[in-house]
């Protein structure tokens, strides 16, 4: 049986020992990114619905999709409610776009804006190092 399962039923009291010695080094990664991402985004959008939508929007940007506002809520797991009102904060934080004079009325795509884009990118490249270059080689 492994040892966090121990844990889960309270077998394990010491959590310093054994394997869960070594979790120390990602957990103290993990805390120092979500210090970074609430420094540039600030404290309203380093969690919850409103960096689950960055993140879908930054991807989608990158592999070139439009997403609806309805497909974003889908994708991020956030109710439409939810969902829509994190896009207009977004929006009034200038890092995302809704609408576009090249679609129909009635289609109502979400992006990211240039400085959102921007952004994610400096935060991805603080977490993941090279992985722009690595995105961008031939």
């Amino acid at each position: 049986m492994d040892t966090l399962s121990r844990c889960r039923r309270g077998e394990v009291t010491n959590m310093t020992t054994g394997a869960l010695r070594d979790t120390a080094s990602p957990a103290r990664s993990l805390k120092e990114q979500r210090q970074f991402r609430r420094e540039l985004f600030g404290s309203s959008f380093f969690d919850g619905p409103a960096w689950d939508i960055l993140l879908e929007l930054h991807i989608a940007g990158i592999e070139g999709r439009l997403v609806s506002l309805d497909k974003l809520c889908r994708d991020a797991t956030v109710p439409p409610s939810t969902g829509g009102r994190w896009v207009k904060a977004l929006q009034n934080e200038g890092l995302v776009a809704r609408g576009s004079d090249e679609f129909p009325i009635g289609l109502d795509f979400v992006r990211l804006t240039v400085k959102g884009h921007a952004m994610m990118n400096q935060y991805l490249e603080s977490v993941f190092p090279g992985a722009m270059q690595r995105h961008h080689s031939p």
